[in-house]
């Protein structure tokens, strides 16, 4: 008998259909799960449930009321586990929240939620996780962080500077109020050493008016005889 192309396709045909595939039996690996007769899946979490940082997000797309960074990161923690901590290691952290959402920001994906809060961070913020407590925050690298403190350091000494100049102000005017209140008094003095001086003249003129008409005598003499 003489082979032909369509024998050898069917024969072929047969071959994979005998050879296929049978289901697994629980005997055979345990560690198999059998959810088909033709796939067989092994149990276990995934990935991104062992770690929801890894969770795969196809599409991301903000609402039009998400304006900062701040709430587009807190938009996309929410129903993951994790949230923004309270206290932040770089306080700068609360000046990249307040910021504008880029418009390009706006719809993002596909990426993992790890690489979309980086990307909402921006550079030179690294993402920084507390697996323990589920926290997020994000750092600044080591030489940003020595500007920092240069920044800081200055900061103090202007407010140093600062705090010796109102003393300085609040020294001169304390000298002001007392001179000024010292000339008050010697005012006052000059007025009331002029009222006791001006009373006494008076005093002084009406003893003397007085003594004038006791010591005058009167000459009968001069009268008219009507008046003798």
């Amino acid at each position: 008998m003489q082979i032909t192309p369509s024998w050898l396709i069917l024969l072929l045909l047969v071959t994979t259909s005998i050879s296929a595939k049978t289901p697994s039996l629980p005997h055979q690996n345990e560690s198999v799960l059998s959810v088909s007769r033709y796939v067989d899946v092994l149990p276990g979490p995934t990935n991104a449930q062992k770690n929801p940082m890894n969770l795969v997000l196809p599409h991301i797309s903000f609402k039009n009321d998400i304006k900062s960074v701040g709430q587009a990161i807190n938009y996309l923690l929410s129903d993951t586990g994790y949230k923004l901590t309270r206290y932040h290691p770089d306080k700068r952290v609360h000046s990249l929240f307040r910021l504008r959402l880029p418009k390009i920001h706006r719809n993002m994906g596909p990426l993992t939620l790890a690489q979309a809060l980086t990307v909402l961070a921006g550079e030179p913020w690294s993402l920084s996780v507390d697996p323990i407590n589920r926290l997020v925050s994000f750092q600044l690298p080591g030489h940003f962080k020595d500007a920092r403190h240069k920044v800081e350091t200055k900061q103090v000494k202007a407010n140093k500077t600062t705090n010796i100049s109102k003393q300085q102000i609040s020294i001169t005017q304390k000298q002001y109020q007392r001179a000024l209140e010292s000339k008050r008094r010697a005012l006052q003095d000059r007025k009331n050493k002029a009222r006791l001086v001006k009373a006494n003249s008076k005093k002084h003129r009406a003893l003397k008016n007085n003594s004038t008409h006791s010591n005058y005598q009167i000459n009968w003499s001069d009268l008219p005889k009507e008046l003798r």
